[in-house]
C-alpha cells in the first residue's frame, strides 16, 4: 500500500508511506524558496508522487487537520503578514472578537490587500462571489483539490485529527514499541485542542485525554509577537534569549504566569487570573520589564508546567516511557529538563514535532486505520531529494574562478575543517525539517568562539543572542554532555547541559550563558558519511564534534539541491562548498590543500 500523507498549512509538507514505512517526506518551501511555505504543496506532492512511481501508483490520500479557517488561506496569512500586520490583527479582529462580541469580523474585510487569488489551484480561488460560502465548505473542498490534484475520486482521501498525527509520528518515530508508551501532545491549538494524552499498549493507542485549556503553546506564540518577534516563527529566539535573564524580575513574570494556567493531576486548568485573549493582558502586565526577564520568566514557567504535568500523567498510568509531540516539543530546553527527571527510564522528541511533520503523521494514521502494523515507520529524516553531482555547476564554478577539487577524502575534508574552513555541505538526500542533520549542513570546528560571528557575518546574520548547535559522535556523547537517563537526539531536539570537556571542544556550538547544547547525537548506521567526516575530524584533532547549522541564507528554507547550494556559496563569503563529489573553495579563501592530492587538482 501507497499511501500519501498531506499537510496543507503553516509549513506545508507532504509524505510517503510504502507498506509500514515512511520513504519520503520534503516541505513545499524547499521548492517554492519561500519560508514556511504554506500555499498547496504542489511541487513537494509532485515529488512524492514521483518517489512511489508515478501516477496511478497511490492508493489513498491522507490529509492531517479536520478544521480549516478559510480566511487563513485566502490571504496566506503566514507569507503575507509583517509583524506589524500580527499587531494589526490583534487590535483589528482578536480585541473585538473577544471584547466586544464581535462574531461578525472577517480578516478577508480587514486585510483585503492580501487576498491571493493567483495562488494554486487557481480555479478555485479565483471564483469571486464565493468566500462566505466557502467558510463552511473549505475543509470538503480541500478534500476535492487534492483528490482532483492526485487524479484520484475523492473517496481515496480521508482527514485525520491534528494531534493523533501529531501522536502517530511521534511515536513511530520513536523505538519504544515494546511495553506501554505515553504519547504526550501539546501545542497552540488544532481541532479543538491544544494538549492530549494517548496510551499506546500492544498494537493500540488510546486516546485518554484531551483539553483546549492548555494555553502554554498560545501564550509562548503571543508574547513572542508582544517582544516584537513573528509568532509561529522566532519562538526560538525567545527561547535562545532566556538563560540571559536573571534577577527578581523572572519571579515577577513567573508569578503572573503562574495564575494564569495550572495542573491538577492529569488536566490543565485554568488560573485564577486567566487572561480573556493572550496578548493584551500581557503586554500590559509586562510593561516596563526587560525583554530577556520576560523571556527567562515565560520559558521557565514552560518547563515548571510541563514538569508537573508529565510527572503527573506518568505516575497515574504508572507509565516511565514517554514520547512527546506538537510544537511545544520543538521547544528543546524544555524537553531537556524533561528528559532528565529521575523517574524516567526512556524518553524521546521526534524530529521537527511541529505541524509540518503532521503528513507523515496523516499517512500513519491511515496505515493504522487498515490495519497496517507499525512499528519504527520513521527510521531516518533523511528524506528528501538527493544532491546529485552536477558537472555543469563545477564547470560554472571554475569559469567564476573557485578552487575546485574533485572527490576529496574525508580526512581532506577534515584537514580542511581543522584549519578554520566554514564548509557547506550538500550531500546524499536532503533532511526533513527545520533542523539541518549533516546533509544540508554549514560545518564548522566549533574550539573557537570566533567562529560564531565569522559565520553570522558571511551568511547566517543571527541575532547575538542565538547559539548554533553541534553534532557529535554516538560514542563520545557520555563524555561530553550531562545527560544521566541516557536520551537520544539524533535530530536535534534536546538541549543538554555540557560536561566541562564538552564545553571545551564544543564552545561555539553551545550557548554561552548556560552551556548548554541542542546536540545531534550521530550514529554510524543514521548517516555513514558524515560520521565518517567526524571520524577523520576526530583522528586528525582529538575531538568528535563539529559545529553543524543549517545551510541557507537568512530568511530564506535550507538549500534543497546543488544548484540552491552554489547559489549561496556564490552571494555569501562561505569559505568552501562541499558537494556529492567536489570540495570547491573560494578563490578569496585562504586555505589552500596541502595534500599533495588536493593541491594537484587546481583550479
Amino acid at each position: 500500500m501507497k499511501i500519501i500523507g498531506f499537510h496543507w498549512d503553516h509549513h506545508s509538507s507532504v509524505a510517503l508511506l510504502e507498506g509500514a514505512t515512511i520513504t519520503a517526506c520534503v516541505a513545499e518551501e524547499r521548492f517554492t524558496r519561500i519560508k514556511n511555505e504554506s500555499r498547496f504543496p504542489r511541487q513537494a506532492a509532485d515529488f512524492c508522487e514521483r518517489m512511489a512511481g508515478g501516477r496511478g501508483k497511490i492508493d489513498a490520500v491522507a490529509i492531517a487537520t479536520l478544521d480549516k479557517l478559510y480566511d487563513y488561506y485566502l490571504l496566506n496569512v503566514m507569507q503575507s503578514f509583517s509583524i506589524a500586520d500580527f499587531i494589526q490583527e490583534q487590535h483589528l479582529f482578536w480585541k473585538p472578537w473577544f471584547y466586544e462580541g464581535r462574531r461578525d469580523l472577517r480578516m478577508r474585510h480587514l486585510f483585503p490587500q492580501y487576498i491571493d487569488r493567483t495562488q494554486y489551484p487557481q480555479k478555485y480561488w479565483s471564483v469571486l462571489g464565493q468566500d462566505e460560502k466557502r467558510e463552511e465548505t473549505f475543509a470538503a473542498d480541500g478534500d476535492q483539490l487534492v483528490a482532483d490534484h492526485f487524479g484520484l475520486p475523492v473517496e481515496k482521501v480521508r482527514r485525520y485529527d491534528h494531534h493523533t498525527c501529531h501522536a502517530r509520528y511521534a511515536l513511530h518515530a520513536s523505538n519504544f514499541h515494546d511495553g506501554p508508551v505515553l504519547v504526550l501532545t501539546v501545542d497552540g491549538f488544532g481541532d479543538g485542542a491544544n494538549a492530549t494524552i494517548y496510551l499506546k499498549d500492544g498494537d493500540e493507542l488510546e486516546r485518554h485525554y484531551s483539553t483546549p485549556d492548555c494555553t502554554l503553546g498560545r501564550y509562548y506564540r503571543y508574547i513572542t509577537l508582544m517582544l516584537g518577534m513573528r509568532p509561529l516563527e522566532h519562538e526560538y529566539k525567545v527561547m535562545g534569549l532566556a538563560p540571559y535573564g536573571r534577577g527578581k524580575q523572572i519571579e515577577r513574570v513567573l508569578n503572573i504566569l503562574h495564575r494564569t494556567l495550572q495542573v491538577e493531576g492529569t488536566r490543565f486548568v485554568p488560573g485564577p487570573d486567566k487572561p480573556r485573549d493572550s496578548y493584551f493582558p500581557f503586554r500590559d502586565l509586562f510593561e516596563g520589564i526587560r525583554m530577556d526577564y520576560i523571556a527567562a520568566g515565560l520559558q521557565l514557567w514552560v518547563e515548571q508546567l510541563l514538569e508537573q504535568w508529565v510527572g503527573n500523567v506518568a505516575k497515574h498510568f504508572d507509565v516511565s516511557t514517554v514520547v512527546m509531540g506538537g510544537g511545544v516539543a520543538m521547544n528543546v530546553k524544555a524537553m531537556g529538563r524533561l528528559g532528565q527527571m529521575p523517574w524516567m527510564k526512556r524518553f524521546f522528541v521526534a524530529g521537527s514535532s511541529s505541524d509540518e511533520s503532521n503528513s507523515m503523521g496523516a499517512a500513519l494514521c491511515c496505515a493504522a486505520e487498515q490495519g497496517v502494523k507499525l512499528g519504527k515507520a520513521v527510521p531516518s529524516l533523511y528524506l528528501g531529494s538527493p544532491a546529485e553531482a552536477e558537472a555543469d555547476i563545477l564547470a560554472k564554478a571554475r569559469t567564476d574562478g573557485h578552487v575546485v577539487v574533485r572527490n576529496p577524502s574525508e580526512d581532506q575534508i577534515a584537514d580542511a575543517l581543522a584549519a578554520g574552513i566554514v564548509i557547506g555541505r550538500c550531500v546524499g538526500r536532503m533532511e526533513f525539517g527545520q533542523r539541518a542533520l549533516g546533509n544540508r549542513s554549514i560545518l564548522a570546528d566549533p574550539t573557537s568562539p570566533e567562529v560564531v560571528p565569522r559565520i553570522n557575518a558571511m551568511i547566517k546574520s543571527r541575532d547575538f543572542w542565538m547559539p548554533f548547535a553541534p553534532v557529535i559522535l554516538d560514542v563520545f556523547a557520555e563524555e561530553y554532555l550531562l545527560n544521566p537517563n541516557g536520551v537520544d537526539s539524533p535530530h536535534m531536539t534536546i538541549a543538554y547541559h555540557t560536561t566541562d570537556e564538552g564545553f571545551r571542544v564544543l564552545r561555539a556550538a553551545c550557548h554561552p550563558a548556560d552551556r548548554t547544547a541542542r546536540a545531534q547525537i550521530l550514529r554510524r548506521e543514521q548517516n555513514v558519511s558524515m560520521y565518517s567526516l567526524l571520524e577523520a575530524f576526530l583522528r586528525r584533532t582529538g575531538r568528535a564534534g563539529l559545529l553543524n547549522t543549517s545551510f541557507n541564507l537568512h530568511g530564506y528554507p535550507i538549500v534543497r539541491d546543488t544548484a540552491d547550494a552554489y547559489d549561496v556559496f556564490n552571494r555569501t563569503e562561505l569559505d568552501a562548498l562541499l558537494t556529492a563529489d567536489a570540495l570547491v573553495l573560494k578563490a578569496a579563501c585562504q586555505y589552500r590543500p596541502t595534500s599533495p592530492d588536493l593541491a594537484s587538482q587546481g583550479r
